[in-house]
């Protein structure tokens, strides 16, 4: 495991036109998520500040901020410590989201319009040129997108809102899973047989395609974190 400071360098991007706080945030929440970083590294804010050339201000708020979601935890004057993933939490994470999407898209079926079908093939050709491309970066935002219009489709606004938090959980892994060339392939390949099935409204087939990619992607995922 290489050194937790070298990694923060290497993933953290200083010339977005965002916050600093808020750059330094999201990567900081990537890398310790990722497991790039042994569990138990104490993190020190200071030493993080002057290796990035920043002031301790915003470093303390993105650090505040990842204590505040139990990425980090705080012991008094010691300093913040990187958490190890929880196992057991994740397999719940993975099971209630399939539970969920598969409620949803099942609302979707019955639902969708015209034009969010449009969008989702449109967003298939998308991703296969990212894909070509090796673009993962925007491979990662499609993915994001089509679940989004198949969730404003579903009309269910309570239920979509938890998967949108479940899935920013597993945002940062699911990153991680895309380096998995085949599988990446593969789920771009399952969205366009998800996609057919909402244009035929054929419930049946969506059940055996949809558990397949979650399932699929779940294995993934749980491989680049565990193994």
């Amino acid at each position: 495991m290489s050194n937790w400071l070298d990694i923060c360098i290497e993933y953290t991007d200083l010339t977005q036109d965002k916050p600093l706080n808020e750059v330094l945030y999201q990567s900081l929440r990537f890398v310790f998520t990722s497991g790039l970083v042994s569990p138990g590294e104490r993190i020190i804010e200071k030493k993080l500040a002057q290796t990035l050339n920043v002031s301790r201000t915003p470093v303390r708020l993105a650090l505040k901020q990842l204590q505040n979601e139990n990425i980090l935890y705080y012991v008094p004057k010691v300093g913040s410590f990187t958490k190890s993933i929880n196992k057991s939490e994740l397999e719940m994470v993975f099971e209630t989201r399939q539970n969920l999407e598969m409620f949803v898209f099942e609302s979707a079926i019955r639902n969708i319009s015209l034009i969010e079908l449009e969008i989702l093939w449109k967003n298939i050709e998308d991703t296969k040129i990212a894909y070509a491309k090796g673009d993962k970066e925007l491979i990662c935002k499609l993915f994001v997108q089509f679940n989004s219009v198949i969730y404003a489709a579903s009309n269910l606004p309570v239920i979509t809102s938890l998967l949108q938090h479940l899935n920013g959980y597993l945002h940062n892994f699911r990153i991680n899973s895309i380096n998995n060339t085949i599988r990446c392939y593969d789920a771009i390949l399952e969205h366009e047989q998800l996609v057919q099935c909402l244009a035929n409204k054929d419930f049946k087939q969506s059940k055996v395609i949809l558990q397949k990619h979650l399932e699929l992607s779940s294995k993934t995922t749980r491989e680049t974190i565990f193994d």
